[in-house]
């Protein structure tokens, strides 16, 4: 099967690919020989391309991908998730549609974004051709949080950026560092910075951030560290984590997983028995302090052991209180 390397060519895959769904569904009765002359590819070029598309869909369930017989004597689309018709998008479909291009838009080092700012573009003529109360010039311009801004001028401008930092405890400590890459992941903004002070790339959550401004001084990112790199499909490392904790919890405190990457679920009747990369230890601990109540560690026993030590310190810091 051809397939292109290059960005170009694999956007112009996608388009042709796609674009058989609604062939075959115009022509469900002819052969793939009469149908690959009709459209300038090979038979075997068009039969790997149908096949294709039995893979892709909006999910990973049967019923969330196109579905094809695909025949010497023709192909059947039994599924085609509908792309038989043109997309149509109420005013408020569009327009939550486009204040998230917008915001996008707004993330530094998007590499999508000349992507993005097509879609907003026609996002924005379909709303200029629509009746109701919806103002397009409201949102000409995305709202950007002040220091996202500084993060995306510190990267532009190769300078460092000092900030005030908030972690997930409520602990604020002071940092420089030099913006290496910036990612979004589960509805937050981050950037991995080279930090000085403690000789290594560390990942800071853009919502935390506080009191920041760029400093004079030329940023450092260290690119050629692999550290400095963002993998968008594993954002924090899990796949690469040393250790896998397993823990137990009622399926009604669920919810204190929802910020946690699960590697393993398995439920007996209402426990879950959970498996947990663990890329950070101290954080992990703290988690698993933080909700005594609802998670138990299972194993592995060390780290068991880590935990009580930093429950016994807490308890410890409540007997040298006045």
């Amino acid at each position: 099967m051809l397939v292109s390397d290059d960005r170009s060519g694999k956007l112009s895959d996608l388009v042709r690919i796609l674009n058989l769904v609604q062939y075959w569904e115009q022509h469900p009765n002819l052969a793939l020989s009469s149908a690959a002359a009709d459209l300038g590819v090979d038979v075997a070029q068009l039969k790997a391309d149908s096949k294709l598309l039995t893979t892709c869909g909006f999910g990973q369930y049967p019923d969330e991908l196109f579905d094809l017989r695909v025949e010497n004597r023709g192909v059947a689309v039994m599924n085609n998730l509908g792309l038989n018709r043109p997309l149509k998008l109420t005013t408020l479909e569009a327009s939550s549609l486009l204040l998230t291009m917008q915001t996008l838009q707004g993330i530094p080092g998007f590499v999508q974004s000349e992507v993005v700012a097509s879609v907003a573009e026609k996002l924005k003529r379909h709303l200029r051709g629509t009746e109701g109360a919806f103002d397009i010039a409201s949102i000409s311009q995305p709202v950007a949080d002040p220091s996202l801004v500084l993060v995306s001028e510190a990267l532009k401008s190769r300078r460092k950026i000092a900030f005030e930092y908030r972690n997930v405890r409520g602990e604020v400590r002071s940092f420089e560092a030099s913006v290496a890459s910036v990612v979004t992941a589960h509805g937050a903004t981050y950037f991995k910075g080279y930090v000085d002070a403690l000789a290594g790339h560390r990942m800071f959550r853009v919502d935390r951030m506080s009191e920041a401004h760029l400093l004079e001084s030329a940023a450092t990112p260290h690119m050629e560290l692999s550290s400095a790199r963002i993998d968008p499909d594993d954002v924090f490392g899990f796949s690469s984590a040393p250790e896998h904790a397993v823990c137990e919890l009622a399926a009604k405190d669920a919810w204190v997983l929802e910020a946690i990457t699960i590697s393993e679920v398995q439920r007996r009747g209402d426990v879950l028995r959970v498996t947990i990369p663990v890329a950070n230890r101290a954080w992990f601990e703290g988690f698993l302090v933080a909700n005594a109540d609802r998670v138990r560690l299972l194993e592995p026993d060390h780290l068991r052991q880590g935990v009580l030590h930093r429950a016994q310190r807490a308890l410890n810091a409540y007997d040298d209180q006045p």
